[in-house]
């Protein structure tokens, strides 16, 4: 490592190290010193039985985590019961329950957190050296970067839910062909959630340290009626069902945030300074739907089936809120028309279908005047209003998907295969678009415009070897697909951005594929990187003269297989899982910040003279290889941060994989084993999963994500707790 260009600042590498590994300044995998073995324990244990009229099964399980981060953990109960009743020859019902209780300490995740903290360590020095002899943080950057191992110490994430889950159903058989069933259920739960962030902490430097408490409601009420008919009329199977389904949910959400900690260390909303309470109140969403389905079948070879279903939603506008949607499908059965004895084709089948879904937006996605947190000011009240609007003629989105396909078995169902071919369009899609602020609002719903999909996925399975005391069973699946944004009424559409300087953001224009990234790049000629003047790489320019922000990869994967094969070997089954992902590229945010201070091995030569490898204009319109030497400074050339480090060509990365997903090897205990020991069922078990990963992605599992699901950012990685490998024992006992 070079020496620090701004010791004790933001540029300070640490002190130089040797390569032997007996000197006393060393290079330290500061990741792996950081990151500990998690644990988790599983207990759990069941009893279920019955009579002829009544079933029972009761159940509780307890499991335990401790993270790979340090201080971090978490904790489940679980209770369950679910039983049924015959109380006549026509009637009966049937009841559960559940109770969960769940939390623990997590670590923060995103900029200014602990994995940011993290990336910017430097290899020579202590990861866990992190207090001085008086206890306080021990910081060679002076405080410029949080010590990440004293981060976790001091300030993490505690969370708490209690949830309870129960239903009943009522199900009455009229006559032979006449069914009535009712259903209703209950989902509830209470969480709260606490964060404590001292003044020492970069994130909570400004308002001098702050703690947020927060409190989350829901009640999720579901009411379904069916009537379900069945009729033989010759060589005909027919089925009609009606239905209504009643979805209510009830959401609550307030939380009291106080700035300005004024004793060390005390985590409780009465150390603060200044205090911030906002209520959002009550969020009822309700969605009432009428249903059909009917179907019929031909001598059990001809199957034909149609639905439809209209829902009157409560997040729409009101001269929207009703809409409705069909499919239809359409099978064909042929085996038995072509090898009655199935010695070669024991099953044989053509199907098609069409069908569409709505898709309908979150709550309160209208702008709206709500409590300001700055009033009463002077004993005046005030209201302030929200930063998000949406389009008052908004409708459902409409998913119409299309699809063909064959299911065919052979030498009586040891070889299979599944082939499906599917055509899907998603019209009037309803996305959150960012906006200018000059429009005095952050974020616009709207509906903007359509997104094809096309895709092939098959399946293929074999009995390579099926007796008593030897099996082998290998199922392979393939999956590809293609987007495509078909219309558009607006330029582009931004889903999410880099915090950061590099201009990276997640983002659509039309004719573009759901998942691609945006940024600046270096211009090139016959693959070639064009050098300035100057020594140093050319961004491409828009036609006056600003960076051009280009389309620089997708972060969808071209295709996705993966292999599973199990054997049974007497009393033993083995199991293990590959998965190849081609293609797909992604943005690591914690290389950028590792290169951006000096710590990753690619800005070794960060103070040497060097050519870049490239070509210079002859100044006669032609391109000559470049010859110009140049320092690759760290602060104040190549690597910073308008140069190198927010060149797609640097920080884009192919995200392929090889995985060898899981491992698992079952012993079952013989039966004169078991009624030895009086039991059932006695198995042991020992497994591991994502232990082992060929890519040539630089960093943590790229599968990992920086958004959480739903947002619609994909590619995006690097400053999150990364994915983990796992082993684990278990026994399996039943009596």
């Amino acid at each position: 490592m070079g020496k620090s260009c701004e010791p004790g600042g933001f540029w300070s590498f640490g002190p130089e190290y040797s390569s032997s590994d007996g000197a006393g300044i060393k290079y330290r995998n500061f990741y792996k010193d950081f990151f500990k073995t998690g644990v988790t324990q599983n207990l759990g244990v069941s009893v279920s039985g019955g009579t002829e009229k009544i079933n029972y099964f009761v159940s509780a399980s307890t499991s335990k985590d401790e993270g790979i981060v340090p201080n971090t953990s978490y904790q489940r109960k679980t209770f369950k019961a679910n039983g049924g009743y015959q109380i006549s020859e026509k009637f009966k019902i049937g009841t559960s329950f559940a109770y969960t209780k769940s939390g623990g300490i997590r670590s923060n995740n995103g900029d200014k957190s602990v994995m940011s903290s993290l990336a910017y360590w430097s290899p020579s020095i202590d990861v866990n050296d992190y207090l001085t002899a008086e206890g306080k943080e021990k910081d060679y950057t002076n405080g410029i970067i949080d010590q990440p191992r004293y981060f976790t110490s001091v300030s993490n994430l505690k969370d708490d839910v209690n949830r309870i889950i129960a239903s009943a159903d009522f199900n009455y058989q009229a006559t032979s062909w006449l069914n009535f069933v009712y259903r209703a259920s209950v989902d509830n739960y209470s969480e709260t959630r606490n964060r404590y962030v001292p003044a020492n902490l970069d994130v909570g430097t400004a308002v001098n340290g702050f703690i947020l408490d927060e409190n989350i409601g829901f009640t999720g009420l579901n009411s379904s009626f069916v009537i379900t008919a069945n009729k033989k009329f010759g060589n005909f199977n027919t089925t009609l069902t009606l239905g209504n389904q009643i979805l209510d949910t009830k959401n609550t959400y307030s939380n009291v945030r106080g700035e300005g900690i004024f004793i060390t260390d005390f985590n409780n909303i009465s150390n603060a300074t200044n205090l911030f309470a906002y209520n959002l109140g009550q969020e009822r969403v309700r969605n009432v739907g009428n249903f059909f389905e009917a179907k019929a079948d031909y001598k059990e070879i001809i199957y034909l089936g149609v639905t439809g279903r209209y829902d009157q939603v409560s997040t729409l506008p009101v001269k929207n809120n009703k809409f409705d949607y069909y499919s239809t499908n359409l099978s064909f059965l042929f085996g038995d028309l072509i090898d009655q004895n199935k010695s070669i084709l024991s099953y044989g089948k053509l199907r098609t279908s069409w069908a569409q879904s709505g898709k309908t937006p979150p709550f309160a996605i209208f702008r709206k005047n709500i409590k300001d947190v700055n009033f009463p000011f002077n004993g005046v009240g005030g209201v302030s209003a929200t930063s998000v609007d949406a389009n008052p003629n908004l409708k459902a989105e409409i998913i119409s998907t299309w699809e063909i396909g064959t299911d065919l078995r052979f030498f009586r169902d040891r070889i299979r295969l599944e082939y499906t071919y599917f055509n899907r369009v998603s019209d009037d899609q309803i996305i959150q678009r960012i906006v200018p602020q000059s429009s005095s609002i952050t974020a616009f719903w709207d509906n903007g415009g359509s997104l094809k999909t096309t895709g092939n996925e098959l399946t293929l399975g074999a009995d390579w070897f099926k007796n008593p005391k030897f099996s082998w069973t290998s199922t392979l699946n393939f999956t590809q697909y293609k987007t495509k944004v078909t219309e558009l009424p607006f330029e582009n559409i931004i889903f999410g951005y880099d915090s950061q300087a590099t201009n990276i953001t997640s983002q659509v224009r039309l004719g573009d594929a759901a998942g691609t990234l945006y940024g600046q790049s270096w211009q090139r000629v016959d693959g070639k990187v064009v050098i300035g003047a100057n020594g140093l790489p050319v961004f491409n320019k828009t036609s006056t003269g600003a960076i051009a922000i280009n389309k620089i990869g997708e972060a969808f994967p071209d295709w996705v297989a993966t292999l599973n094969n199990t054997f049974k070997i007497q009393n033993f089954d083995i199991g293990f899982l590959l998965e190849y992902k081609k293609g797909g590229d992604a943005y690591d945010t914690a290389r950028r910040n590792g290169i951006r201070n000096g710590v990753l091995g690619v800005t070794a030569d960060r103070n040497e003279s060097a050519v870049l490898d490239g070509v210079k204009s002859d100044g006669a319109g032609g391109y000559v290889p470049n010859d110009i030497p140049i320092n690759k400074s760290l602060r104040n050339n190549y690597y910073n941060n308008t140069i190198y480090n927010t060149a797609a060509d640097a920080l884009i990365q192919d995200a392929s994989w090889f995985k060898l997903r899981n491992v698992s090897v079952t012993y079952n205990m013989t039966k004169e084993a078991l009624k030895t020991i009086g039991v059932s069922n006695l198995s042991f078990t020992v497994s591991g999963s994502n232990f082992l990963i060929w890519t040539p992605f630089d960093g943590f599992d790229p599968e990992g994500s920086s958004y959480s699901a739903g947002t619609n950012v994909y590619g995006f990685t690097g400053l999150t707790t990364p994915l983990t490998q796992s082993y684990s024992f278990s026994i399996n006992l039943g009596f």
